[in-house]
């Protein structure tokens, strides 16, 4: 696969996440979560103050056939570091669903379990 599909599939995975979060969250607008371009540094979602109110979360995405799941992790707390919010990585690859790994005890903070 060449840079630019990687980087499109990339995008994909993203734009899927997106409408996911904005789907759970109705308060949330469109401008709430952008999708970073692959070129930047950083987070894979920017999101707005209003959506880091119901999203504290810092999220790397990786659409791949193969994952190396611990570099990934590492990715997503680089990410977060200096910051409050949770690091979390979204995966998938092709013909399969999209799937969420974070931290056991933050994954349950998110959850409500404080």
């Amino acid at each position: 696969m060449n840079i630019r599909s990687a980087k499109q599939k990339g995008r994909r995975l993203c734009e899927r996440i997106r409408q996911i979060m904005l789907d759970a969250a109705m308060t949330l607008s469109p401008d709430d979560i952008i999708v970073n371009t692959a070129s930047n540094n950083g987070e894979d979602l920017l999101l707005s103050q209003a959506a880091r109110r119901v999203f504290p979360v810092c999220i790397e995405a990786k659409n791949q056939e193969r994952i190396d799941i611990w570099s990934a992790i590492a990715q997503a707390e680089n990410h977060a570091a200096g910051t409050v919010h949770t690091p979390i990585v979204v995966f998938s690859r092709n013909r399969s669903g999209d799937y969420v790994v974070c931290n056991a005890r933050e994954f349950f903070k998110l959850m409500g379990g404080q």
